[in-house]
């Protein structure tokens, strides 16, 4: 089936667009380190995360076809780097990575699937964000969620990156458990499709 909306005449299965979002949430003062996506080892509230493997995996018939990502982080600055150059870093060499049944696929950089295109200004004084790129960065294949529940994702970030220390301006993370409530985050979002069978 390839359309969405109302179901043909005797059709036995429909076709709907889902959507996943998970939150990886880094403290202030903090080395950046690796964090897995969708796992059930750490407990969210919902507006943080709305998945996890485990659970979609049991739901069946799951396509996941983009990904786009945003994140708020601001890094503690090495005196001897022009403004901002931390946030060029990260977004550069960063990047995500799937396995898939025990196969590691390509990994995926971080400047690829934020919704803006990050350049250094001719002055070395700063960034600027240039034109947008698409909202969402299409994979060059749908993935299958494995029944089984045989996937991963990992954010490995860009090495020595510590977050900004704690201040009155850093930006505010209730129902965490972050101390004062602040913190920084680097939120994901998965498009997919997901085919049901009509009863």
């Amino acid at each position: 089936m390839e359309n969405f909306g109302a179901t043909p005449e005797n059709a036995k299965s429909e076709m709907t667009w889902i959507t996943l979002h998970d939150t990886l949430v880094y403290a202030p003062g903090a080395l950046l380190g690796t964090k897995n996506i969708g796992s059930a080892s750490e407990q969210k509230p919902s507006q943080y995360r709305n998945f996890t493997w485990d659970e979609i995996s049991r739901q069946k018939n799951i396509t996941i076809a983009g990904m786009r990502v945003s994140h708020n982080l601001i890094f503690a600055q090495n005196s001897s780097e022009p403004i901002a150059e931390r946030n060029f870093y990260f977004e550069e060499f960063s990047n995500f990575k799937f396995v898939i049944k025990d196969k590691i696929q390509s990994p995926i950089l971080l400047s690829d699937v934020l919704p803006f295109k990050t350049n250094r200004r001719g002055t070395g004084s700063g960034l600027e964000y240039v034109s947008e790129q698409s909202s969402i960065y299409r994979f060059q294949s749908a993935i299958e969620i494995p029944s089984t529940g045989q996937i991963e994702l990992t954010f490995n970030p860009a090495s020595g990156l510590i977050t900004a220390p704690d201040a009155l301006t850093n930006p505010i993370l209730p129902d965490l458990g972050l101390i004062g409530n602040t913190g920084f985050f680097i939120r994901i979002v998965l498009f997919g499709t997901q085919e049901r069978s009509i009863a």
